[in-house]
Protein backbone atom coordinates (compact mmCIF):
# COMPACT_ATOMS: atom_id res chain seq x y z
CA UNK A 1 0.00 0.00 0.00
CA UNK A 2 1.37 3.07 -0.95
CA UNK A 3 -0.09 5.56 1.14
CA UNK A 4 1.50 3.31 4.15
CA UNK A 5 4.77 3.27 3.31
CA UNK A 6 4.27 7.24 2.78
CA UNK A 7 3.71 6.87 6.41
CA UNK A 8 6.81 4.92 6.96
CA UNK A 9 9.13 7.49 4.97
CA UNK A 10 7.48 10.63 6.62
CA UNK A 11 8.43 9.44 10.02
CA UNK A 12 11.94 8.07 8.81
CA UNK A 13 12.63 11.90 6.90
CA UNK A 14 11.32 14.03 10.20
CA UNK A 15 13.20 11.84 12.30
CA UNK A 16 16.23 12.66 10.18
CA UNK A 17 15.66 16.18 10.53
CA UNK A 18 15.28 16.61 13.65
CA UNK A 19 18.32 14.69 15.04
CA UNK A 20 20.72 16.21 12.15
CA UNK A 21 21.22 19.65 10.70
CA UNK A 22 21.46 21.18 7.21
CA UNK A 23 24.87 20.98 7.20
CA UNK A 24 24.98 17.01 7.76
CA UNK A 25 21.90 15.73 6.16
CA UNK A 26 19.98 17.21 3.04
CA UNK A 27 16.42 16.34 2.06
CA UNK A 28 15.16 15.86 -2.02
CA UNK A 29 11.97 14.68 -3.22
CA UNK A 30 11.57 13.86 -7.11
CA UNK A 31 7.92 13.02 -7.63
CA UNK A 32 5.41 12.91 -10.03
CA UNK A 33 2.53 14.84 -10.61
CA UNK A 34 0.27 12.24 -8.49
CA UNK A 35 2.00 12.46 -5.61
CA UNK A 36 3.93 16.59 -5.19
CA UNK A 37 1.02 17.01 -2.56
CA UNK A 38 2.13 14.46 -0.47
CA UNK A 39 5.52 15.87 -0.46
CA UNK A 40 5.12 19.77 -0.77
CA UNK A 41 5.41 19.73 3.22
CA UNK A 42 9.25 19.52 2.85
CA UNK A 43 9.28 22.75 1.65
CA UNK A 44 9.32 24.22 5.45
CA UNK A 45 12.31 22.16 6.36
CA UNK A 46 15.68 23.86 5.99
CA UNK A 47 17.08 20.70 5.11
CA UNK A 48 15.13 21.25 1.79
CA UNK A 49 16.50 24.34 0.72
CA UNK A 50 19.14 24.22 -2.15
CA UNK A 51 22.13 26.43 -1.48
CA UNK A 52 20.69 28.81 -4.15
CA UNK A 53 17.32 29.00 -2.11
CA UNK A 54 15.06 26.83 -4.51
CA UNK A 55 13.00 24.17 -2.53
CA UNK A 56 14.82 20.96 -3.35
CA UNK A 57 11.56 19.11 -4.93
CA UNK A 58 11.35 17.98 -8.40
CA UNK A 59 9.45 16.36 -10.92
CA UNK A 60 11.88 14.22 -12.79
CA UNK A 61 15.42 12.82 -11.61
CA UNK A 62 16.62 14.80 -14.65
CA UNK A 63 15.64 17.61 -12.99
CA UNK A 64 17.10 16.74 -10.04
CA UNK A 65 20.51 15.66 -11.74
CA UNK A 66 20.84 19.21 -13.03
CA UNK A 67 20.49 20.75 -9.49
CA UNK A 68 22.27 18.26 -7.66
CA UNK A 69 25.58 18.23 -10.38
CA UNK A 70 28.01 18.72 -7.73
CA UNK A 71 27.21 16.40 -5.06
CA UNK A 72 26.76 13.64 -7.59
CA UNK A 73 30.35 14.24 -8.79
CA UNK A 74 31.32 12.69 -5.46
CA UNK A 75 31.60 8.87 -7.62
CA UNK A 76 29.98 6.02 -7.01
CA UNK A 77 28.77 4.45 -3.62
CA UNK A 78 31.54 2.87 -1.81
CA UNK A 79 30.95 0.91 1.52
CA UNK A 80 34.62 1.23 2.61
CA UNK A 81 35.27 4.76 2.18
CA UNK A 82 34.81 7.46 4.87
CA UNK A 83 31.46 9.33 4.94
CA UNK A 84 31.03 12.49 2.90
CA UNK A 85 28.44 15.18 4.25
CA UNK A 86 26.11 16.53 3.67
CA UNK A 87 24.25 12.87 3.20
CA UNK A 88 21.38 13.31 0.63
CA UNK A 89 18.04 11.38 1.24
CA UNK A 90 16.13 11.32 -1.77
CA UNK A 91 12.55 10.75 -1.70
CA UNK A 92 11.48 9.66 -4.69
CA UNK A 93 7.39 8.81 -5.07
CA UNK A 94 5.93 8.12 -8.42
CA UNK A 95 9.08 9.56 -10.93
CA UNK A 96 10.59 6.90 -13.10
CA UNK A 97 14.35 6.51 -13.10
CA UNK A 98 15.08 6.14 -16.56
CA UNK A 99 19.12 5.64 -16.00
CA UNK A 100 19.40 8.23 -13.33
CA UNK A 101 22.81 8.50 -12.14
CA UNK A 102 21.24 8.78 -8.72
CA UNK A 103 19.25 5.27 -8.89
CA UNK A 104 23.06 3.86 -10.03
CA UNK A 105 24.16 4.50 -6.12
CA UNK A 106 26.39 7.94 -5.44
CA UNK A 107 28.51 8.32 -2.21
CA UNK A 108 26.65 9.77 0.56
CA UNK A 109 23.06 9.57 -0.77
CA UNK A 110 20.20 7.42 -0.24
CA UNK A 111 17.63 6.25 -1.73
CA UNK A 112 13.51 6.01 -0.27
CA UNK A 113 11.67 4.77 -2.87
CA UNK A 114 7.83 4.32 -1.91
CA UNK A 115 5.62 1.98 -3.84
CA UNK A 116 7.89 0.76 -6.71
CA UNK A 117 8.40 -3.10 -7.57
CA UNK A 118 11.73 -2.52 -9.22
CA UNK A 119 14.84 -3.59 -7.10
CA UNK A 120 17.96 -1.51 -7.82
CA UNK A 121 21.45 -3.39 -7.47
CA UNK A 122 21.99 -3.24 -3.56
CA UNK A 123 18.51 -2.16 -2.63
CA UNK A 124 17.26 -2.70 0.95
CA UNK A 125 13.26 -3.79 0.05
CA UNK A 126 10.83 -3.42 2.80
CA UNK A 127 7.50 -4.45 3.10
CA UNK A 128 4.45 -3.44 5.65
CA UNK A 129 1.88 -5.36 6.07
CA UNK A 130 -0.21 -3.49 8.28
CA UNK A 131 2.06 -2.04 10.81
CA UNK A 132 4.07 -5.29 10.43
CA UNK A 133 7.81 -4.52 9.06
CA UNK A 134 9.63 -7.10 6.85
CA UNK A 135 12.94 -7.35 4.75
CA UNK A 136 13.54 -9.52 1.96
CA UNK A 137 16.57 -11.66 2.15
CA UNK A 138 18.28 -14.04 0.41
CA UNK A 139 15.89 -16.57 2.36
CA UNK A 140 12.75 -14.97 2.04
CA UNK A 141 10.61 -12.30 4.15
CA UNK A 142 12.23 -11.53 7.55
CA UNK A 143 9.98 -10.01 10.28
CA UNK A 144 11.90 -7.09 11.80
CA UNK A 145 9.59 -5.04 13.59
CA UNK A 146 6.56 -2.59 14.01
CA UNK A 147 6.91 0.17 11.12
CA UNK A 148 6.83 3.84 12.64
CA UNK A 149 4.09 6.17 10.97
CA UNK A 150 3.91 9.86 10.61
CA UNK A 151 0.62 11.16 9.02
CA UNK A 152 0.86 13.98 6.57
CA UNK A 153 -0.83 16.79 9.21
CA UNK A 154 1.80 15.87 11.65
CA UNK A 155 4.49 16.09 9.15
CA UNK A 156 3.57 19.36 8.15
CA UNK A 157 3.99 20.27 12.23
CA UNK A 158 6.97 19.10 12.06
CA UNK A 159 8.57 20.61 9.06
CA UNK A 160 6.69 24.24 10.69
CA UNK A 161 8.37 24.17 13.74
CA UNK A 162 11.90 23.51 12.13
CA UNK A 163 11.43 26.00 9.87
CA UNK A 164 12.94 28.64 11.22
CA UNK A 165 15.86 26.22 12.79
CA UNK A 166 19.87 27.11 11.11
CA UNK A 167 23.00 26.13 11.60
CA UNK A 168 24.90 27.31 14.34
CA UNK A 169 26.43 30.73 13.53
CA UNK A 170 24.53 31.50 10.58
CA UNK A 171 21.50 33.97 10.68
CA UNK A 172 18.39 33.77 8.94
CA UNK A 173 18.59 35.88 5.80
CA UNK A 174 14.50 36.83 6.51
CA UNK A 175 15.78 38.66 9.87
CA UNK A 176 15.38 42.08 9.42
CA UNK A 177 14.91 43.00 12.80
CA UNK A 178 17.55 41.44 14.12
CA UNK A 179 20.03 43.75 11.05
CA UNK A 180 18.34 46.77 12.12
CA UNK A 181 19.21 46.61 15.75
CA UNK A 182 22.41 45.40 14.68
CA UNK A 183 22.92 48.47 12.93
CA UNK A 184 21.69 51.04 15.80
CA UNK A 185 24.00 49.15 18.41
CA UNK A 186 21.33 48.19 20.28
CA UNK A 187 20.02 44.52 21.54
CA UNK A 188 16.82 42.78 19.72
CA UNK A 189 13.56 43.14 20.36
CA UNK A 190 12.34 40.72 23.40
CA UNK A 191 8.48 39.92 22.87
CA UNK A 192 8.46 38.57 26.22
CA UNK A 193 9.36 41.79 28.03
CA UNK A 194 6.65 43.96 26.16
CA UNK A 195 4.18 41.25 26.32
CA UNK A 196 3.89 39.64 29.87
CA UNK A 197 1.60 36.84 30.77
CA UNK A 198 -2.10 38.34 31.04
CA UNK A 199 -4.31 37.03 33.62
CA UNK A 200 -7.30 35.60 32.42
CA UNK A 201 -9.37 39.20 33.55
CA UNK A 202 -7.11 41.02 31.26
CA UNK A 203 -6.75 39.08 28.10
CA UNK A 204 -7.84 41.38 25.30
CA UNK A 205 -8.46 44.14 27.34
CA UNK A 206 -7.01 47.44 26.78
CA UNK A 207 -7.64 50.83 28.31
CA UNK A 208 -8.95 53.18 25.46
CA UNK A 209 -9.39 56.49 27.66
CA UNK A 210 -11.52 58.51 30.07
CA UNK A 211 -15.07 59.24 31.28
CA UNK A 212 -16.15 62.58 31.87
CA UNK A 213 -15.35 61.89 35.60
CA UNK A 214 -11.71 60.84 34.63
CA UNK A 215 -12.44 57.10 35.64
CA UNK A 216 -10.72 54.88 33.09
CA UNK A 217 -12.56 53.03 30.25
CA UNK A 218 -11.16 49.38 29.08
CA UNK A 219 -12.13 48.01 25.81
CA UNK A 220 -12.44 44.32 26.33
CA UNK A 221 -13.47 42.09 23.40
CA UNK A 222 -13.81 38.76 25.04
CA UNK A 223 -16.91 36.76 24.13
CA UNK A 224 -19.39 37.26 26.69
CA UNK A 225 -19.35 34.24 28.07
CA UNK A 226 -16.23 35.26 29.49
CA UNK A 227 -16.84 38.67 31.07
CA UNK A 228 -16.26 40.87 27.56
CA UNK A 229 -18.27 42.85 25.28
CA UNK A 230 -17.98 40.80 22.48
CA UNK A 231 -16.27 40.87 19.59
CA UNK A 232 -18.47 42.88 17.27
CA UNK A 233 -18.96 46.83 17.77
CA UNK A 234 -19.87 49.60 16.54
CA UNK A 235 -18.39 53.57 16.76
CA UNK A 236 -20.63 56.25 16.18
CA UNK A 237 -19.71 59.98 15.95
CA UNK A 238 -19.68 63.25 13.69
CA UNK A 239 -17.13 64.11 11.22
CA UNK A 240 -13.74 65.11 13.65
CA UNK A 241 -14.91 63.81 16.91
CA UNK A 242 -12.17 61.52 16.99
CA UNK A 243 -13.25 58.27 15.94
CA UNK A 244 -9.77 57.37 13.60
CA UNK A 245 -7.53 58.82 16.94
CA UNK A 246 -9.66 56.41 18.97
CA UNK A 247 -8.77 53.42 16.08
CA UNK A 248 -5.15 54.19 16.12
Amino acid sequence: DPDTGRDLVRAAVCQAAVLHGPGDVRIVAVVDDAGRRQWDWLKWLPHNEHPLGAAMVYDTFAQAERALGEVLGRGPFDPGAAPVHPHLVVIVDGAEPGGSVIEAGVAGVTLLTVGHDREPAGALRLRLDGDRLTVRTESGDESIGTADRLALADAVICARRLARQRQPGRRAASDPAQRWCAELGIAGPDGTGVWPPHRDRDRLRVPIGTDTQGRLVELDIKEAVEGGLGPHGLCVGATGSGKSVLYL
